[in-house]
Parts: structure tokens; C-alpha cells; sequence
């Protein structure tokens, strides 16, 4: 008869003092045959251990979204009101460089207008809204598209934030300094329990959830755009690993 194969899991908290450890979730699986199924030799221990990594970064592209705002009794010349400024806008942006790909339309809306003394509300007037996401390549640049789309008739209130074209990049070095992390950790808590790690049985890439940290800021008139701080700041991208190491 085919000897069934046991594993004894046993989960512990270890709360380590020393700096950068801080509380750690652990689990330690002791085989029982001559290899468990997750690969672990007879008489060695599975350990469990968690790894965290974030590398900083300067950005260097921003994303800007703008607006324009036109309100009027009749929706259609309202309609066409709003247009006539947001050409005005495009027209500025691409005098100053932006290319056209790098323009999109992120919303258009008509609102209707009531008036509310009156039972039932009737519409007296209308509220045209369009939008646009802009990136912009050269940040140093962006007071200027920011000043120039003001300045051409946008104004509606929007907002800047920053990322990076090498995102990817800093997240695969985050990835090595979080198994790094692991790899350090498990050789503490080997160590403390007069064990020594043997080898790597398995690595688990944890759900990505590190979006960049990037400053918004929002700027409303073109006479106030002067006064506008505009700071890039830096990113941070995060990354995290799971991983089993044999000990023994």
C-alpha cells in the first residue's frame, strides 16, 4: 500500500525588534516522508516569509486635464459657443508644440439649467462642459501648455499629476530589493531558531497594486496660473513577493 505522505503546518507571529523587520506572518511546514509535496526533504521545514521592495524615481511626463465651461439660454448656440473656445484652446496648445496625439477629448456634457422657484422646475438655460487629457512629454513645460490653454480660453478647473516612461523598469528593481527583503528576513528567522536556510522552494509575485505617488495639483484663471507652484516631486514604486525557503 502506496505510504500516505503528512505535513504537519504549524503557523506562527513573529514579532522581530530589530529595525525593518517588523511583524512578520510565518508559516512552517515540517515533512514527514522522504519529500513533501511542495519539494521539501524529509525532516527540513518549509518557511514562509514576505518580501517588500519601493525604488524612487523622477518622473518625467504629467498629465494635465482642462476644461471648458459655456452656459446659455439655447442649447444649440450654447453647444456652439463651447466649441468655439475649445478650438480656441486646441489651436494654442498645438502653436506651442503639442502634438495632436497627445491630445485627447476625456469628456463632453450637456447639463440642463432649472430654475427652482417654480413648481414643477423648469429648464431655464443650459451648461455645456467638454474636456481634455493632455500629456506632455517635456515637463518643464508644463507652466507654458498650462499658461497658453488658460490664456486661449480654458476654465475649468483641472488638475496636473506626474508619472515616469521607465515605470515598468523600477518596478522589476523593486521586485529584486522585495525578494532581497525576503531572502534577509528568512536568514534572521532561521538563524533564531538554530536552523539554516537550504534553498528556494517557491516565489509568488504579489498583485501589483503599486501605483506611482504623484502630486495633483489645481489651478483655475489664467491670471492666477503666475502665482501656481509646479512640483514634480518624486514616485514610488512598490512591489512585494512571496516566499518558501527550506530550512533545516
Amino acid at each position: 500500500m502506496e505510504i500516505m505522505k503528512k505535513l504537519v503546518v504549524i503557523t506562527l507571529v513573529v514579532v522581530l525588534l530589530a529595525v525593518g523587520f517588523g511583524t512578520i506572518a510565518v508559516t512552517v511546514a515540517k515533512a514527514t516522508s522522504e519529500e513533501d509535496p511542495a519539494g521539501i526533504s524529509a525532516g527540513n521545514t518549509a518557511l514562509t516569509v514576505y518580501g517588500s521592495g519601493s525604488v524612487k524615481l523622477e518622473p518625467d511626463v504629467a498629465y494635465i486635464n482642462i476644461g471648458v465651461v459655456s452656459k446659455g439660454k439655447e442649447v444649440k448656440a450654447t453647444q456652439d459657443s463651447n466649441s468655439e473656445a475649445m478650438n480656441s484652446v486646441l489651436a494654442a496648445l498645438k502653436d506651442i508644440g503639442v502634438k495632436e496625439d497627445n491630445i485627447q477629448t476625456s469628456s463632453y456634457n450637456i447639463y440642463p439649467q432649472y430654475n427652482r422657484d417654480t413648481s414643477p422646475a423648469k429648464i431655464n438655460g443650459y451648461e455645456v462642459r467638454s474636456d481634455l487629457s493632455i500629456t506632455i512629454l517635456d515637463i518643464d513645460s508644463v507652466g507654458l501648455v498650462l499658461e497658453a490653454a488658460m490664456g486661449a480660453g480654458a476654465n475649468s478647473a483641472g488638475s496636473i499629476s506626474f508619472g515616469s516612461l521607465k515605470e515598468e523598469e523600477a518596478y522589476n528593481e523593486a521586485l529584486a530589493l522585495a525578494f532581497k527583503s525576503a531572502s534577509t528576513k528568512a536568514d534572521a528567522l532561521a538563524k533564531a531558531a538554530g536552523m539554516k536556510v537550504k534553498g528556494t522552494v517557491s516565489i509568488s509575485e504579489g498583485i501589483n497594486q503599486s501605483s506611482p505617488l504623484t502630486r495633483t495639483q489645481t489651478f483655475f484663471a489664467a491670471e492666477e496660473m503666475a502665482s501656481v507652484p509646479i512640483e514634480a516631486g518624486l514616485l514610488i514604486i512598490n512591489a512585494d513577493v512571496t516566499v518558501v525557503y527550506e530550512i533545516k
